[in-house]
């Protein structure tokens, strides 16, 4: 502007621009401050990275999505808390029933008394009869059974469809980034042309500034999108219990076909 090669409008237009990436800047920092307090008031224990950092491209899950849904329902909670009362339940059930059959006792029972010089002998028999009370308690604890089992099954159909959403959710949120990828690039370039041909005094400030900002929005909605791509990869690895569990016991053996454990990268400065 003080040389006279651009417009005032030019030197308003620039500054609106900077503006803009400065109040962007100012309301990304609020968030991860925001999230930082989230963090260190639920976890004061956790360790926090000074600066996170988002890896170049996020990581795919490796195997099968059977073998992680097989995984992850093998090591669920829910459903081992679930069967833990069914089979509980059974046992009641099946307590019940036996005792409506008459289950016969015979005892002997003696008696020494004044030194020996009286004794007695007798013979005891017992036979429970089941009557319409242990019907009904036989009855009762079989609805229970019926009922835990029912719940059972609704948590496993629960957990394995939850478990086939977070793996097929992983797969899409990591080609959805592949997508913004190519899309940011595109931008890049775009915007380097831009400033090649403002350069050479072919296009005015004005398309240089939308062409820079629209890269930058690109690679804003490319990093968020890799950012969705961990934590939906990190999300299947907590089901499966691939992360912050351990498993050494002989119950793994089922799942010895399941793929690999996943580290994901290390977002610390």
């Amino acid at each position: 502007v003080q040389l006279g090669d651009a417009a005032a409008r030019d030197l308003v237009a620039a500054d609106a621009a900077l503006a803009q990436a400065q109040a962007a800047v100012a309301q990304a920092e609020a968030g991860q401050a925001t999230a930082r307090l989230a963090l260190t008031s639920l976890f004061p224990d956790l360790p926090l990275p000074e600066q996170a950092r988002v890896p170049a491209e996020p990581p795919s899950l490796a195997g099968r999505d059977e073998d992680w849904v097989q995984l992850i329902l093998a090591r669920s909670h829910e459903i081992g808390a679930a069967d833990a009362l069914a089979r509980q339940k059974d046992a009641e059930a099946r307590r019940a029933r036996a005792d409506r059959v008459p289950d016969p006792s015979v005892g002997v029972r003696v008696l020494n008394d004044r030194g020996g010089r009286e004794s007695a002998f007798g013979l005891i028999v017992m036979m429970p009869i089941g009557g319409s009370y242990r019907r009904a308690q036989a009855e009762a604890t079989s609805a229970d059974a019926l009922g835990a089992g029912a719940a059972l099954a609704m948590v496993r159909r629960d957990v394995q469809q939850d478990a086939r959403r977070v793996v097929a959710m992983a797969r899409a949120l990591r080609e959805v980034w592949q997508r913004q990828h190519e899309a940011s690039a595109a931008a890049e370039s775009s915007a380097a042309k831009a400033e090649r041909a403002y350069a050479l005094g072919e296009t005015a400030l004005a398309e240089l500034l939308a062409a820079r900002r629209t890269a930058q929005e690109a690679a804003l909605a490319e990093r968020r999108a890799s950012v969705d791509a961990i934590e939906a990869a990190a999300r299947v690895e907590v089901d499966a219990h691939e992360r912050w569990h351990r498993h050494d016991t002989d119950e793994e053996a089922a799942a010895a076909t399941a793929p690999a454990a996943i580290r994901l990268p290390d977002l610390g400065s």
